[in-house]
């Protein structure tokens, strides 16, 4: 296999930062910033948060989970409504 195909790691997250969406003037869609700083909030409350892409439509979907248990929302303002409940700050 030629080296000259793969990719360096630095140019992956390159591509992986460009790629990501800006924040919407509505705040429905979070900046990487954003997310990783929830994603950090709900792991200091024993919580994980991820993103997955296969929402109704192709729209971005994230779940908290703890203990086995989940709970997808299908818009980032109840996201942080959430992590308030739970002690956070959003």
């Amino acid at each position: 296999m030629d080296a000259t195909l793969v990719p360096e790691p630095a140019e992956i997250h390159k591509r992986a930062r460009d790629e990501q969406p800006s924040v919407a003037s509505d705040g429905c869609v979070p900046s990487p910033k954003e997310f990783s700083t929830a994603q950090a909030e709900f792991a200091l409350r024993g919580h994980a948060l991820i993103v997955s892409s296969c929402g109704v439509g192709g729209k971005d979907t994230w779940v908290v989970s703890r203990w086995g248990h989940s709970q997808p929302f299908d818009n980032w303002s109840h996201v942080l409504e959430f992590l308030a409940q739970i002690g956070g700050q959003p």
